[in-house]
């Protein structure tokens, strides 16, 4: 393991820690985006409004905005307190996952 085939020879190709710290980096903020969308889509299902739609930098924003998740999403996710409950259990139902599945 941790041989490439290259040619008639073998050579050694691992990665190098900077390209295993990026890749978990990227993954990281991923997840953390993902969370805070579910966060969302739960909270303003529950409080009666439209999953909003909205990117990457939307989820993102929700941290810029604690008192008041709607204005990074552009639409109505319901309250503070509702949204950021359901981000927590999400993000605890999201590391249990990864930690060997619930």
């Amino acid at each position: 393991m941790g041989r490439a085939r290259t040619g008639a020879g073998v050579t050694d190709r691992r990665p190098s820690a900077g390209t295993d710290v990026a890749i978990g980096a990227l993954l990281g903020v991923a997840g953390v985006a993902g969370v805070l969308y579910a966060g969302a889509a739960g909270s303003a299902w529950l409080a009666g409004h439209r999953v909003p739609r909205g990117g990457l930098l939307d989820s993102l924003a929700a941290f810029v905005h604690l008192r008041d998740p709607s204005a990074a999403w552009g639409a109505p996710v319901g309250p503070a307190v509702l949204y950021w409950t359901i981000t927590a259990l999400a993000f605890i139902v999201a590391v249990g996952l990864a930690w060997g599945g619930l």
